[in-house]
């Protein structure tokens, strides 16, 4: 008889807001358009963790109706956004998938 087996850290998940299971995002910041601070182009932050290796990064600008691809140096994550004027900037979610 074979067996397999696969050992999987703790997995980093959640959502929500107030205190939510997962990543936590602190430093965050919204890159505005240079001579347009009225307009936000992308938004970077930090997490308390690195996410694993091959992990897909994304985030959204309106609570989820557009996402934007992510890149991490560490747990430094950088994201470029669609041009979106403030008045449409509303729930910031973020997505790290593996």
């Amino acid at each position: 008889a074979y067996a397999d087996s696969n050992t999987m850290g703790a997995p980093a998940g959640g959502e929500g807001s107030g205190a939510v299971s997962g990543f936590v995002a602190t430093d965050v910041h919204y890159d505005l358009v240079s001579g347009n601070p009225s307009v936000v182009e992308g938004v970077s932050f930090s997490l308390d963790v690195q996410p694993p290796a091959g992990s897909t990064l994304e985030v959204s600008l309106d609570g989820g109706g557009t996402w934007s691809p992510c890149t991490a140096s560490a747990a430094d994550v950088d994201c470029s956004t669609p041009a979106t004027p403030l008045s449409g900037v509303g729930e910031l979610k973020v997505v790290a998938a593996q």
